[in-house]
Order: C-alpha cells, then sequence, then structure tokens
C-alpha cells in the first residue's frame, strides 16, 4: 500500500511523504485514514488470493510512536492501538517478515524505530520472522522457505 489504491489514497500518501506536517498526530491520522480506506480492497484481495504487505500495520507503530513523538501529541499507547485495531482487526497477519538491517536510504529507520519493532516482536512473536542481511537470491530463498514453513506457498 505504499501509494493507495484509490486517487484520494494516493493524495494522502503524497502529502505525507512530500508536504511538511508538523504535528505527528496529525500525520498518522493521515495515515491510518489511508489504512482504513484502503483495508475493503485488501479483504477482497485476500479472499482472491492472497496479500503480502509492507511491515502490516507495523510500520504506523514504528515510525509514529515510537520514532515520531507521537506519545507526546497528547494521544495514549492505548488510545493509538485501539485506532488500529479497529481499522485492522478483521485482517490478522499469518506471518510478518521484519528486515532488521535498516534500508539505507531510509534515514528515519534507526534507534527508536527500531526499537518500537523490537517491541511489535515481542508481541507477536509466534507470527514475526526476522529476516538476516543477504543477497536479493539469498533473501528471496529465505522468504519462499519460511513461507513454506507456515504453509502459505507449496
Amino acid at each position: 500500500m505504499p501509494s493507495g489504491f484509490t486517487t484520494l489514497t494516493e493524495r494522502i500518501y503524497h502529502v505525507t511523504e512530500q508536504d511538511q506536517i508538523t504535528s505527528p498526530l496529525a500525520r498518522q491520522l493521515l495515515h491510518m485514514a489511508c489504512h482504513a480506506e484502503n483495508i475493503a480492497t485488501l479483504v477482497d484481495a485476500r479472499r482472491q488470493n492472497g496479500v503480502v504487505l509492507d511491515r502490516w500495520w507495523w510500520s504506523t507503530v514504528a515510525y509514529g510512536w515510537y520514532g515520531g513523538s507521537l506519545a507526546e501529541s497528547g494521544i495514549s499507547e492505548a488510545v493509538f492501538f485501539e485506532m488500529i485495531d479497529a481499522i485492522w482487526s478483521g485482517q490478522p497477519a499469518d506471518i510478518v517478515f521484519l528486515f532488521a538491517t535498516p534500508y539505507e536510504r531510509d534515514e528515519l529507520n534507526r534507534g527508536s524505530v527500531r526499537e518500537g519493532y523490537a517491541r511489535l516482536v515481542e508481541r507477536h512473536g509466534p507470527i514475526t520472522v526476522e529476516v538476516p542481511r543477504g543477497t536479493p537470491e539469498e533473501t528471496t530463498d529465505f522468504l519462499m522457505s519460511r513461507l513454506g514453513d507456515f504453509g502459505l506457498v507449496e
């Protein structure tokens, strides 16, 4: 869902990626609005085939709560997670791949963001698979092997 499925979500994602947004709460509410708007499309796709999402809803928590000073905006962690649950509760993940090595061009994926992912792993350990650093071929082989371990591919 990097750019959404509709004109509306494409526009919102463009704003969150390109425009100056001074409020961490505003940024995350816009981001979650896209999730809410796209969830019906994801439900349909999942029913028909299968879905692979980049970080599921975890990036919202890692970047928004742990790395984005959202706690300082006056919203409690419980309320933040309730909003996420309201959107995603009907769409549990079968497996979450966590690429622990930060993407070189993502300067935000450091310290506090990685700590956020570590806390999510603690909460969702049984479905989490940490992906080791490797070549694209090694990574593909690793991912396919773990998908097979979970019975998601033959």
